[in-house]
């Protein structure tokens, strides 16, 4: 019996030793320190954090080619961080109208039904907008610009797929994004055939929702 006391005692001295050898490898190589080995876990402060170290160094336009997609800095100051996500999905040509509103003639011709009939055509950006911040982002969609090229000419939305009933409101673009909810538009634009024949595969997609100015200096995002 005592053979038998003595062997479990020498067990659990092991066992203590084992563990005792094992604590101190992990502070050896960093695994664990007196920082971390009583804290209590916290995955959204730590999330947030980190989110927050990531929203000072984001820029607040950039250029987006056509699958790239990027964070934006939105906040109206300093003091107001408001990370957006952005993601310029495609971009197709077409004479004839997509899933967006009929718009009123410029210098193309449309017949009955919304289709150019002259020199002429459609160039629609589907783009997925998402407010990652903490209140309502209100803005204006056509802030989004159509560029060809970062040095060439741009050109300004014409319609989108609002399916509002006045499309010739004064506030027709105006759109308040919610927080983390998201959003998918089809921003249109009636460019000449010349001009998309010699950029079609130089196009992007401008966002300017803070300051509507545009220089080479902002970033150009390519697809990953």
């Amino acid at each position: 019996m005592q053979k038998k006391m003595l062997t479990v005692i020498i067990s659990i001295v092991c066992v203590f030793a084992l563990a005792i050898v094992i604590v101190g490898y992990m502070f050896k190589e960093g695994i664990i320190n007196d920082n971390n080995l009583f804290a209590k876990k916290d995955v959204s402060t730590t999330s947030t954090k980190s989110e927050t170290e990531d929203i000072n160094t984001l820029p607040s336009n950039a250029f987006l080619m056509e699958g790239a997609e990027c964070y934006l800095d939105c906040g109206m100051n300093i003091n107001e961080k408001c990370p957006i996500y952005f993601k310029f999905n495609s971009l197709s040509v077409s004479k004839e109208m997509g899933d967006f509103d009929l718009c009123d003639d410029w210098s193309e011709i449309k017949d009955k039904n919304g289709t150019i009939i002259n020199e002429y055509s459609y160039v629609t950006c589907n783009i997925t907008i998402l407010n990652k911040g903490e209140v309502d982002f209100e803005t204006t969609l056509n802030n989004l610009w159509l560029f060809f090229g970062t040095n060439g000419g741009y050109t300004e939305a014409r319609t989108y797929n609002s399916k509002k009933e006045d499309t010739f409101a004064k506030d027709y673009y105006y759109c308040t994004l919610k927080p983390d909810t998201e959003y998918n538009f089809n921003i249109a634009y009636v460019v000449e055939d010349d001009v998309i024949a010699e950029f079609k595969s130089d196009m992007l997609v401008f966002i300017s929702f803070i300051e509507p100015t545009w220089d080479t200096s902002y970033p150009v995002i390519e697809k990953q």
